[in-house]
C-alpha cells in the first residue's frame, strides 16, 4: 500500500453505524433547490440526492444514508462527508 493510500485510508470514515444523515442549512442564494451526496474517491460517490426547493431560512434535512448506500456508496469508507 503506498503512502498516499495509507493517508486516505487515515482521513476516512465509518459510517455504518448510522442510519440517517442530518444538517442544518440556508439557502443564500440560487434556486433553493438543493443536491447532497457523500464521497468515497472519484468515482466512488453516493450520487446526487436531490432535494426539494427549500423555503427560506434556516431548515433542516435528514437523508437516510440507505438511499445514498443504494446509489453505490461505500459507507465504510466515506471520505467527503457532505457535498452541497
Amino acid at each position: 500500500m503506498t503512502s498516499q493510500e495509507q493517508h486516505m485510508m487515515r482521513s476516512n470514515v465509518d459510517l455504518s453505524l448510522f442510519d440517517t444523515l442530518s444538517v442544518d442549512i440556508k439557502p443564500l442564494q440560487g434556486d433553493n433547490q438543493q443536491v447532497i451526496n457523500l464521497n468515497y474517491f472519484y468515482p466512488c460517490t453516493s450520487g446526487d440526492f436531490l432535494r426539494n426547493r427549500m423555503e427560506a431560512g434556516w431548515q433542516s434535512i435528514s437523508v437516510s444514508l440507505d438511499q445514498l448506500k443504494a446509489q453505490k456508496l461505500i459507507i465504510r469508507n466515506v471520505h467527503t462527508g457532505l457535498v452541497i
